[in-house]
């Protein structure tokens, strides 16, 4: 046992990693671009090949600058008239006020739905089942694909999280969220919190824009390349940068993971030196019940990146937990 997780947390991890367990997210960012040219112009302003996308689709991305920082991390979901920019809350304004200032003839329009929607996480080996048997229509085979289900009378878009964390995302109107969470409840879905939901995360090795990357990252100092950027799309805002840093080899940080000694918990922020210099700079930590230690998203310094470097008082160790 330990002091950094109440006992009901790891009840509560325990149950949703051997069935199933659910939490709601509340109101996360969701963006809606509309109009003919939608995906010609999303394609235009973010690392990923967005004109690939078919209806029921979903990919990452990060929206750059024109110096080719991160601006977002986004998971974009194509739908049949549709393109819908999901990330961290309270982001919508700042990215529609970038994109926005690129619009000239294209037909484009922008809709902010964060406010009429909420998300709802189902997680574990059971999730797929327990929501097959509230909700009618198939569920959606590969990451970040989707399906519209009708629940009550609303209609709720069931996506199914990257490979690393293993379950759905659930988005739609807040009574309708709030109404499904409880037959969750119901049908004996364990109810997480946000430490557990924290946990799952950091395990599974995903950031967050504005906790562990902001507007000063450059997209392969997140350790996200495979996921999120193309790197034979064609032109786009900041690609001269992405595309010289990948001929170039590598960028001086990475997000990686660090295994921290039992017993501490270290904060955002906490920096690690070796040699009288800053090796590591945790972003996100929590408790880990998989390895029984703590566990943080760090940007570290790339030659000491590697899984298995040992720094002064931390461990590189690679994420996802597999």
């Amino acid at each position: 046992m330990t002091n950094l997780v109440a006992p009901e947390q790891l009840e509560q991890y325990n149950a949703a990693s051997r069935s199933c367990g659910h939490a709601q997210l509340g109101r996360r960012t969701q963006l809606q671009l509309s109009g003919a040219d939608r995906a010609t112009f999303l394609h235009a302003f973010c690392t990923a090949d967005i004109t690939s996308l078919a209806s029921g689709q979903g990919c990452e991305a990060f929206i750059t600058s024109v110096q080719g920082k991160t601006l977002g991390l986004v998971h974009v979901f194509c739908h049949q008239e549709t393109l819908v920019l999901d990330t961290v809350a309270e982001q919508a304004t700042a990215l529609r006020t970038h994109l926005d200032r690129y619009v000239i003839r294209e037909d484009v329009v922008f809709t902010d739905l964060s406010e009429t929607l909420e998300s709802l996480f189902v997680t574990g080996p059971g999730s797929g089942e327990t929501i097959a048997s509230l909700l009618p229509s198939p569920l959606p085979a590969e990451p970040l694909n989707h399906v519209d289900q009708l629940f009550e009378e609303s209609t709720l878009s069931v996506r199914r999280c990257q490979s690393s964390l293993d379950g759905f995302w659930i988005s739609g109107p807040e009574v309708a969220i709030h109404r499904l969470a409880g037959e969750f409840t119901r049908t004996g879905c364990q109810e997480i919190d946000n430490v557990v939901v924290e946990m799952l995360r950091i395990e599974a090795g995903l950031p967050l824009y504005g906790v562990d990357l902001d507007e000063r990252n450059l997209p392969q100092e997140v350790n996200r390349d495979t996921e999120a950027i193309s790197f034979t799309k064609g032109c786009y805002l900041g690609q001269e940068t992405v595309a010289r840093i990948d001929a170039l080899g590598h960028v001086n940080w990475l997000l990686t993971g660090l295994l921290l000694p039992a017993g501490t918990l270290p904060a955002a922020g906490t920096i690690f030196q070796q040699d009288g210099s800053d090796v590591a700079r945790i972003t996100s930590s929590s408790y880990s019940p998989r390895l029984k230690k703590p566990l943080a998203l760090a940007h570290v310094r790339q030659h000491s990146s590697n899984p298995g470097t040992i720094l002064p008082g931390a461990e590189v160790i690679r994420l996802p937990l597999t």
